[in-house]
């Protein structure tokens, strides 16, 4: 072994042990929120809580599992983002199909429509309007459409289509087969790590929406609140004068009932993601390689 590949050798091990140090850190500074917050939901109230429950209490979880209003919320959510993905992505892959083809007539002048729409928006007060105009304001629609085209993910699907190669394409046209043929039968089936991955970013923008259920559903429409807006919700029953006779027991147990809601409007989040990992490396990568 030459001197050069040894140091090389001994350089990249140290790079490898402070890159393994890094990753560990900020693995521990990501769970001690989560780690926080599920400690408190499983605590008796008036406790002080770090990383471990003190005096373990299930009352806060109990009282989220039989709240009605929760379990709408829940169903509400599990629509939209459901929905809400699946109209997203075939929009966005539609779009990103005819836009990987560099000889698409105005294909510059798209994406710079696009990158504009990324960058910058109408306003909270058009969007409203918009959504008004069309009647869309108070219904499903309002918490899905008006984030089903999210550009960046966009050119994720873009980039991905354009690394794919051409005599596939050229074959199944040989073979009389027309675009959408060839969209649905040859390009989705070989970009699942790609799709796979922009459908768990969207369903984590759906499912972690808030804006759009301020912005588009009034109070008296709120069997249409989705969880996001339920915790929020749960925070501000706290903060009534009369909560403290409202509330009765579920008073004390005001900051652990929080910490419960949240953590049970994680997990189904939580419980997705490893089914996905696989796939989720990969279509980064793969969709990013190419600008």
């Amino acid at each position: 072994m030459s001197v050069s590949t040894h140091i090389r050798s001994k350089g990249d091990t140290a790079f490898n042990i402070v890159n393994s140090i890094l990753l560990v850190l900020f693995m521990l500074f990501t769970l001690m929120p989560i780690l926080n917050i599920l400690a408190t939901a499983l605590s008796t109230h008036s406790q002080t809580v770090l990383f471990w429950p003190v005096k373990f209490d299930l009352f806060a979880v109990k009282t989220v599992l039989t709240e009605p209003k929760f379990y709408r919320a829940f169903l509400v959510t599990i629509i939209v983002t459901v929905c809400g993905t699946a109209i997203s992505v075939l929009a966005m892959a539609l779009a990103a199909y005819p836009l990987s083809k560099k000889d698409l007539p105005l294909r510059r002048t798209v994406m710079i429509y696009f990158f504009i729409s990324m960058l910058f928006s109408g306003g909270m007060v058009p969007n409203y309007i918009l959504m008004s105009t069309l009647k869309l304001t108070n219904t499903l629609f309002a918490l899905i459409l008006p984030s089903a085209v999210q550009v960046f993910h966009l050119i994720l699907i873009k980039n991905f289509f354009e690394g794919l190669p051409e005599a596939l394409e050229e074959s199944a046209r040989i073979d009389g087969a027309n675009n959408l043929q060839i969209l649905f039968r040859i390009i989705f089936p070989i970009s699942i790590s790609m799709l796979v991955t922009v459908c768990l970013f969207t369903a984590v923008v759906y499912w972690n929406n808030y804006f759009n259920a301020l912005m588009y559903i009034s109070a008296a429409h709120s069997n249409l609140y989705p969880l996001p807006f339920y915790i929020v919700n749960v925070t501000e029953q706290f903060r009534d004068p009369n909560a403290a006779i409202v509330l009765g027991e579920k008073f004390k147990y005001e900051e652990n009932i929080k910490a419960a809601t949240i953590i049970l409007s994680m997990l189904p989040i939580v419980c997705t993601y490893p089914f996905f990992l696989k796939y989720f490396t990969k279509g980064v990568v793969v969709g990013a390689v190419k600008g």
